[in-house]
């Protein structure tokens, strides 16, 4: 094999590395699946906040691996439509970067690796946080951990800043949640 040969397959590999390692199994390699807790005595510590930059490198590493194959399922489609509107998001806040705070965080329960398993946008004021945005990792599944304990995060999270934590109108826009968030409002009442 020649100098040109090595070096073209070389520039091939390359390429095809982060693709190949880029897509994570769903169970560990021992066979079991991927389990994560989330810190019941500090839930606010699962969350960690992140930089516009980071949020959008992390949403687009997840649509990389969202469009490898050839054909996408219908939860994959809400994933890329989360992404494309936060990408648009990310633009209009740095054209009008006094209008609103914005803080990007990363819900990152403890497990067996470090993963990102939510990016979450909240809208900051002086008493409330709003959720405006969620958006689940491919990776993700219910089983590994319920979408509640994220919720717990980031009322606690609210609630460690003197906020109240307002998901009304995430709600109204996000029927899945609504099912599975119904009781929320009705326990802190």
């Amino acid at each position: 094999m020649g100098i040109y040969s090595m070096f073209k397959l070389g520039i091939i590999f390359f390429f095809y590395i982060p693709y190949s390692s880029s897509l994570k199994p769903s169970k560990l390699p021992s066979g079991k699946d991927r389990i994560y807790k989330y810190n019941k005595n500090n839930p606010e510590m699962d969350l960690k906040q992140i930089t516009p930059m980071e949020a959008s490198f992390v949403s687009r590493h997840w649509l990389n691996n969202i469009l490898q194959p050839k054909k996408i399922c219908e939860e994959d489609t809400l994933i890329v439509e989360k992404i494309n509107a936060l990408e648009q998001f990310i633009q209009e806040q740095f054209s009008l970067p006094n209008e609103m705070k914005i803080e990007y965080l990363a819900w990152m329960p403890q497990g067996v690796t470090q993963d990102i398993l939510f990016l979450v946008l909240l809208e900051s004021y002086e008493d409330k946080d709003i959720l405006r945005m969620l958006i689940n990792s491919p990776f993700w599944e219910s089983k590994q951990i319920n979408t509640e304990c994220l919720l717990e995060s980031l009322n606690c999270f609210s609630s460690i800043h003197d906020k109240t934590l307002d998901i009304d109108t995430f709600l109204e826009n996000n029927i899945h949640y609504k099912l599975l968030w119904q009781d929320f409002n009705t326990e802190l009442f």
